[in-house]
């Protein structure tokens, strides 16, 4: 059980990082901001359990 709640952990920290990188690339760089959308919505997912 501690390792699955470990990997969504590590998801959920992947997850805040790359809306951190989102948020920081539509403020700097709008148009590249497709850029971090894979990751967002990918580690989203799998922090989820979805996937």
């Amino acid at each position: 059980m501690s390792t699955a709640e470990d990997s969504s952990k590590k998801y959920w920290m992947y997850t805040i990082i790359s809306g951190i990188a989102f948020v920081l690339f539509m403020i700097f760089l709008p148009e590249f901001f497709w850029l971090t959308l894979p990751f967002l919505l990918t580690f989203g997912v799998k922090a989820y359990g979805a996937m």
